[in-house]
Order: C-alpha cells, then structure tokens, then sequence
C-alpha cells in the first residue's frame, strides 16, 4: 500500500506540474495544440510520431497505447507487410485522410507510459520483431510454450527450446522425428491417428455391447 501511494502522489505531483507548465506555456503564447484532446499544452509535454511529427500530449498518448496494449494486444499493424508493428504507431494512423505510418520514440514512450503498460509494449514489441525475423528465418518459435529464441547454428535441424526443453523439428515444427524425413514422420503420424481412431471406435462399441448384454 506504501508504494502504491507513493505512485499515486508521484502522479498527481506530476500533474499539478504538468497544468501548471502548460499554463505558463499559454500566457507565453509558446503552448502546442494536441491533436486528439484539442488542449493547448506546453511543448514539454507534447510527444510527436517519427516521421509524420503529428503531435499529441502526453496524457492522449498513453490512453491511447494502453487502449491498443491492453484492448486489442497489438501496437499497430505495419502497413508494409501486414503484420504486427514493432513500434507503436501514430494515433493518426486510423484517420483515413491521414494514415500516419510512422511510430513514437521508444525512448519517449519509456519514460511517460505507466511501468506496467510499458512493460507490456516491450513484450509486444519482441513477438512482432521475432515473428517478423521468423519469416527469414532467423528465430523460432517454440510450438509448445511458445517462448522465441534464435536460430544457431542454423544448420543443425533440431530446435532445442531452452524455457520448456521441447524439441522440435526447424522445417515443419512437429516433434523432433530424426532420422525419418517431415513427410515420413507425417505419414507416421496420419497411420498414428487412424489407429487411435479406429481403437477409440472399437472400445466404444465393446462398451455398448457390455451396457445392453443381460
């Protein structure tokens, strides 16, 4: 409870800060407009996309990543490969007319996001770089507990997941079948299913007939 007070007067200490830069910004004509919220803020406190350098206050941004983070468990979607944004991307990114593309400083984002919120980006952040260097390769993610590690040596077949100790094949990500090829291991396992199958058929019948006999 201690700490959780400390936080909660650290956060108000800032915002009583904040209100009153943002105050003297306004009396000193020097206040920047946010974009969302529409409220004049002193340039201290305002934070701009990389390349499109739209620019928002700090408190529009992080409701706006928590909304992203927390509500759909992405940071964006990157609009060259359609997969997950390794960054947090622009809030104009939904205005259609704009379409901003471009994301926040990490750096920036670090030190204005909440801890716990941050902490979430970061791990979002890392699946969607590795999920992006999965396509070439250059990770693997484990089909059982579903941590990501790099591939080496990229030579050797066998992935090896160093959280839960699974291993499994690099090629079709099945259970490590050495010495059989994928499509040997495969077929293996098809004939596996149809006899596990076919049992299951087979005890449910005898179990039928054990029910109606006298």
């Amino acid at each position: 409870l201690e700490v959780e007070f400390k936080q909660w007067e650290e956060k108000i200490k800032g915002k009583m800060q904040q209100e009153s830069a943002n105050r003297m910004a306004i009396e000193n004509k020097t206040a920047e407009l946010c974009i969302i919220c529409s409220e004049e803020v002193a340039p201290e406190y305002m934070v701009a996309c990389h390349g499109g350098n739209h620019k928002f206050c700090f408190e529009c941004v992080e409701n706006y990543a928590e909304d992203k983070i927390f509500g759909y468990d992405t940071l964006g979607e990157d609009p060259h490969t359609k997969m997950p944004s390794v960054g947090l991307i622009c809030c104009n990114s939904v205005d259609p007319s704009i379409k901003c593309t471009s994301c926040f400083p990490e750096e920036v984002l670090g030190k204005i996001l909440p801890e716990m919120t941050f902490f979430h980006y970061e791990r979002l952040a890392f699946s969607a770089e590795c999920a992006a260097k999965g396509k070439t390769g250059e990770v693997r993610h484990c089909p059982k507990c579903s941590s990501y590690f790099e591939l080496i040596p990229r030579s050797q077949m066998i992935f090896y997941c160093l959280d839960c100790e699974h291993e499994s094949c690099k090629l079709c990500g099945h259970e490590k079948h050495h010495p059989f090829t994928c499509a040997e291991a495969e077929k293996k396992r098809s004939a596996k299913r149809q006899d596990d199958g076919r049992l299951r058929v087979e005890e449910a019948l005898s179990e039928a007939l054990m029910r109606q006999c006298p």
